[in-house]
């Protein structure tokens, strides 16, 4: 396929908006940084948006998921240290009391999901 007939493709996906944003995939380590997920679990619900809009200010911050567990909702988090997390943490923690327990989960690596292939539920 001609390189043209690509780049009209994609522009028609972004317009429509298929196509809604691009990410780089950066190599953490070599910036120093590290990858944490931490899953947290309040006592109160009630102000999980409030929590939300709080974490989302954070430039080391980079996802919240929502997941099927005994937790509410994980943030997924690229900082220098262990101990800037810590600081994170407990930020949080001081700003919402609601805070019951909270999970920490390091990667080494993080490995970028290509891509899905299809499988047919009737074979």
């Amino acid at each position: 396929m001609p390189p043209k007939t690509i780049a009209f493709r994609i522009k028609q996906m972004e317009k429509k908006r298929i196509i809604q944003g691009y990410r780089v995939n950066l190599n953490l380590e070599k910036l120093g940084y590290s990858y944490y997920k931490v899953n947290f679990k309040f006592n109160n619900n009630q102000k999980i948006n409030e929590i939300i809009r709080y974490v989302k200010n954070n430039p080391n911050v980079v996802f919240i998921d929502f997941s099927i567990s005994d937790y509410d909702f994980e943030i997924d988090v690229e900082i220098e240290n262990k101990e800037k997390l810590i600081n994170l943490i407990k930020d949080i923690k001081n700003n919402f009391k609601s805070v019951m327990d909270y999970e920490i989960m390091m990667f080494k690596k993080y490995h970028k999901l290509e891509s899905v292939p299809f499988i047919s539920i009737n074979e």
